[in-house]
């Protein structure tokens, strides 16, 4: 009969040891691996809220309305600055858009400036955006 109250106690401590992990790493990889352990937890949208504040900027690179080239240069870009990007995406048109983007993955707003300060150095385009999703 107490076995399952002790058993919820232990679970509520370990969910709140995680959650107080992820707030003193406050990184996008602490927060999804809390999200991905404890999805239904009380603290699951501050967690959500917290992931979109670290994540919720892009380094945009380039627009065209060729998809061969929207490619091309996401491959050149990832290749070169791949380290400093984290990874570059295509972002297909929205709405009444025919244009194609080359964005930076998800980032903090402070990644995305660093990031671009070091493109443009480099005479690459690059301009600090909110991320599309």
């Amino acid at each position: 009969m107490h076995a399952a109250d002790a058993q919820d106690k232990v679970n509520g401590l370990q969910q709140d040891a995680a959650w107080q992990s992820a707030q003193s790493t406050n990184t996008a990889a602490g927060y999804q691996d809390f999200l991905q352990k404890y999805p239904n937890s009380p603290h699951a949208s501050d967690a959500q809220d917290a992931l979109k504040k670290l994540t919720g900027y892009q380094a945009l690179l380039g627009s065209t309305r060729s998809k061969a080239l929207a490619d091309k240069l996401a491959a050149k870009l990832k290749a070169k600055f791949g380290s400093d990007l984290q990874d570059v995406v295509v972002v297909p048109p929205t709405g009444k858009s025919k244009t194609l983007e080359v964005r930076s993955a998800p980032m903090t707003e402070d990644d995305a400036k660093t990031a671009c300060a070091k493109l443009r150095k480099a005479h690459q385009r690059c301009e600090v955006v909110k991320s599309a999703s």
